[in-house]
Parts: structure tokens; sequence; C-alpha cells
């Protein structure tokens, strides 16, 4: 119930949604704190706002933290400012979601993460980068491109292509990732690499083969390549 308030009128979502983030169950929080992200409200924004500051589930603050950035409310700045002096990764994606709501001083945490010799730092760099909306965050992006960790590298490219920046060196890593035996790998690849424009290698199965697999893995990893495809096909 909590994973689908964002399909449901405002009026009627933002009531449960209050329910719902403060549910005993941490996989409720969750789901609500997904859904919080694709409301894009201000009324939205400001109970999850709240409900971060007394957060204590380490991945559910998080993802409450990435909804704020998706939602892109300025009233949550100071909320987001002060997470990102949290150290580790909470801290980092934070900066990344002070940048989307138009707080551009989280670039230095960005750059500060993407050069530490922490893996899940750079991760986590790459990653908040990629939400930030803002086109300051693609030299950050391209330095992951450089990493010695390929999921960094990855993950950068990927950012990169929502950004459509850099797609000379992109995509040799988009391609790289074809070669994965990781369905959801592939399907990430494949999704990015659709959303820069690029034709797809003619060994790869189409979206279409995969949705008519058996193997459910294939069927799901169709799902990000879809959303990046004209509405007609």
């Amino acid at each position: 119930a909590a994973g689908v308030l964002a399909d449901i009128p405002e009026t009627q979502a933002i009531p449960l949604l209050a329910q719902a983030i403060a549910d005993p169950d941490p996989r409720v929080r969750l789901a609500v704190s997904k859904s919080a992200g694709k409301m894009k409200s201000a009324a939205v924004a400001v109970k999850v706002a709240a409900a971060v500051a007394t957060e204590t589930d380490p991945s559910v603050k998080e993802q409450q933290v990435k909804a704020l950035g998706e939602i892109g409310s300025p009233a949550t700045r100071d909320t987001l400012a002060q997470i990102s002096e949290e150290p580790g990764r909470i801290g980092v994606i934070a900066a990344g979601s002070l940048i989307a709501v138009g707080d551009v001083s989280g670039k230095a945490k960005l750059d500060a993460a993407i050069a530490a010799p922490e893996v899940a730092l750079r991760l986590a760099a790459v990653q908040a980068a990629s939400m930030a909306k803002n086109l300051i965050v693609v030299p950050t992006l391209v330095v992951g491109l450089l990493d010695r960790v390929f999921e960094v590298r990855f993950t950068a490219a990927e950012g990169l292509a929502i950004f459509q920046a850099e797609k000379a060196a992109a995509v040799p890593v988009l391609n790289a990732a074809l070669e994965s035996k990781d369905d959801d790998l592939i399907g990430r690849a494949m999704a990015a690499l659709t959303r820069l424009g690029e034709k797809l290698k003619d060994t790869l199965r189409t979206p279409a083969e995969m949705l008519e697999s058996t193997d459910r893995r294939q069927r799901l990893a169709a799902v990000p390549i879809v959303r990046e495809m004209p509405p007609s096909e």
C-alpha cells in the first residue's frame, strides 16, 4: 500500500504518507519514502524532512534523503545541508540532494568523496552526482569513469547518460557492461545506451525478447530499457 501512494491524488496520499512514514516496520517506511520521491510536492517534502530527522534505519534514511532531492523543494535545504555534514555515505548522498534543491555548495562534498580511498564513498559520490539535476556534477562523474573499480566506473557512465554528457567517454564503459553475466547490469547498460541514442549490438536480446523470457531476471532487466524507449515502441 505504501508503495503506490504516488499513484493516487495528493489530497488522499499525504495523510496516508504521514502514517506510513512513522510505521514501526522499516520496510514500510522504505516503500513510502520511494513513493514520496515521485510525488514532487512541497507538502510531501516537509513530511519527509521531519521524518528524516528521527529516522534510525540507515537504508530508510538514505532513501528519504534521496526522495528530498527527487522532490527538489528548496524548503528542505537546511535539513539536507545539516545531513551533508555527517560522515560516511549518508553525508555524500545528502550533498547530491542538496545540489538538486538548488544549493551547489554540496559539490565540494562530492569532489572530496570521489577522491576518497574508500570505494563506498566513491560509489556514493557518483550515485549522488547522478541524481543532482545540475550539470556542475559532470566533472565529478568524469573522474568516476577513471576509477579502478568497475562498479564506480559504470555508475559514473550511467550518470553521464542521464545528463547526456561526455558520450564518447561513457559509451565504452557501458558497452563493457554488456559482457557481464548479470542481467540487471546488462539491462541498466542497455537503458543508458538507449538514452544516449546508441544502437544496441545485434548480438543482444531485444527488450521484447527479454520480456518473453521464462527467467524473471531477464524480464525485470527489460524494464529500465523500456523506460528509455520512444512511447510508440
